[in-house]
């Protein structure tokens, strides 16, 4: 988990992640749907889509099969 919030820039309160939120049919590499994102002033967390970069998407694989 540590890894992949590294390579998409998840930040440490946002890395609440279950299988549902993995869309790997939005853009070239998927997408992760954050639900829990971060805040702004006086408005409560917004939901964002971050884009599997960096490797991202074949490590997440990698941890779906194998583990």
């Amino acid at each position: 988990m540590a890894r992949l919030a590294s390579d998409v820039g998840l930040r440490v309160n946002e890395a609440r992640l279950d299988l549902a939120v993995v869309r790997w049919e939005v853009g070239r590499f998927g997408k992760l749907n954050v639900r829990h994102g971060k805040g702004s002033r006086r408005h409560g967390p917004k939901a964002r889509l971050v884009p599997l970069i960096n490797g991202a998407d074949r490590n997440l694989r990698w941890f779906i099969e194998d583990v």
